[in-house]
């Protein structure tokens, strides 16, 4: 009678074959991942790790180029009109035509032409003797040109007898001829304060 091998065996083996042959391919597929969609959410957290430290600063880079100018602001609106100032401390003022004739003056100063280029100036309550008079030249009406000629107006202290008898300063004014330096007393107009 011809033998079969134990039926009971050759199902134990291919149950066996099978089992290992299904358990490697069930291993495979569960534990190769592939994309992060295949692990857990609450795993995924898990695996993130701490923030490292903050990296040392960089070098700073080169300046930029300067930028395209701005375009010009408004006009600010006009401020408030500031407190009148005090009264000036000068006691006498005024402007003499050539002629001797007061054409601006503080009101209480008088000029009298004496000669060619000489002039009496007086300041109401003011003695020459005691003060000064500031003089300049007025372009207006004086002999400067600019052919070389220039006006001057200077203060004579020690004063022309005719002023000196009424406490009045002494004004000279005469034209200088700088290519022939030369001059002469001649009417000019001029500027005068008393301070």
């Amino acid at each position: 009678m011809k033998r079969f091998p134990n039926s009971v065996a050759i199902i134990a083996i291919v149950l066996a074959a099978l089992l290992v042959g299904g358990g490697t391919a069930m291993a495979a597929g569960k534990y190769i991942i592939t994309s992060k969609s295949q692990i857990k959410p609450s795993v995924v957290k898990q695996l993130k790790g701490k923030t490292g430290k903050t990296g040392a600063t960089g070098a700073t880079g080169a300046q930029g180029p300067t930028g395209a100018r701005g375009p010009t602001g408004a006009t600010g609106a006009t401020g408030p009109q500031g407190p009148q100032g005090p009264a000036g401390s000068a006691r006498g003022w005024g402007r003499v035509e050539g002629n001797g004739a007061l054409t601006r003056s503080s009101g209480n100063v008088a000029v009298s032409r004496v000669g060619t280029g000489v002039y009496c100036v007086r300041a109401t309550n003011v003695v020459s003797a005691n003060a000064v008079l500031l003089v300049t030249a007025d372009y207006t009406g004086n002999s400067t040109t600019g052919g070389g000629t220039i006006s001057n107006v200077e203060l004579n202290s020690s004063g022309d007898p005719t002023c000196n008898a009424s406490g009045s300063f002494t004004v000279y004014t005469r034209y200088f001829n700088i290519a022939g330096s030369t001059s002469a007393l001649t009417d000019q107009s001029f500027a005068f304060m008393v301070p």
